[in-house]
């Protein structure tokens, strides 16, 4: 299968197989000389949570954060995804509580950084990190919008594959390692309209699905579904 798919990056999500970080050493190297530590996180494994007091400012070293908040059905809601070379807990600069939980979707390395140390080097990386997340937040929100369940589906995955959720399965296909809870929340549905869907879609030769793992069969049509005007490789 070709993998011109993977190629570019999509409103400014990362790459699967290259982080952010690669592309920013000099930020990287920066931010490790002012991080007190570094934290592993398990997939799944909370980092704090919404209404816990603010004290540190956190960069993601690797792997994937997702910041959320528990609908009062006891659903969570997907707020932001955090990328390698990204900050987040903003917070801590004006005294505020944690305004979502934030939690591992994969497994991650997470940098602590003490507030006091961001100097005047610092803060346009602070600033460049926030409004690179923010266009991706805007950008997100418009394609809910646009287009059906399957086109949203297929866009969404072309996004999530350029994340730490994707990854080669046993076969060589690219498999993004996600719940259909997380499809439908990426995609403005419903966890049982998103499985039907992807249902059918698995019956056309699109997809493959497993437990909680998409794999592409068919790049070229998704792409189509997703991308027909190529915007996502701007």
């Amino acid at each position: 299968m070709s993998e011109n798919f993977l190629q570019g990056s999509p409103r400014g999500w990362g790459n699967a197989e290259q982080s952010r970080e690669e592309s920013s050493a000099h930020d990287a190297a920066l931010w490790r000389a002012v991080a007190t530590q570094a934290t592993h996180l398990s997939k799944g494994e909370p980092l704090y949570h919404e209404g816990d007091g603010a004290t540190t400012l956190f960069r993601v070293r690797s792997g994937l954060i997702r910041l959320l908040r528990i609908k009062p059905d006891g659903r969570s809601v997907t707020l932001r995804h955090v990328l390698p070379g990204d900050l987040f807990g903003e917070e801590v600069f004006i005294g505020a509580q944690r305004f979502a939980d934030a939690q591992a979707a994969t497994e991650a390395v997470i940098e602590l950084i003490d507030p006091e140390a961001v100097d005047p080097a610092n803060v346009v990386s602070v600033v460049e990190s926030l409004v690179e997340q923010t266009k991706r937040i805007l950008n997100d929100e418009y394609d809910f919008q646009v287009g059906f369940l399957r086109e949203r589906i297929a866009r969404y995955l072309l996004k999530l594959l350029r994340t730490p959720l994707a990854r080669k399965n046993e076969l060589g296909q690219w498999c993004v390692y996600a719940s259909h809870e997380l499809i439908a929340e990426g995609t403005a549905s419903t966890r049982e309209s998103v499985s039907k869907e992807l249902a059918e879609m698995r019956q056309d030769g699109i997809l493959d699905t497993g437990y909680r793992c998409i794999a592409i069969v068919d790049a070229r049509t998704l792409r189509a579904l997703g991308d027909p005007e190529g915007v996502l490789h701007g």
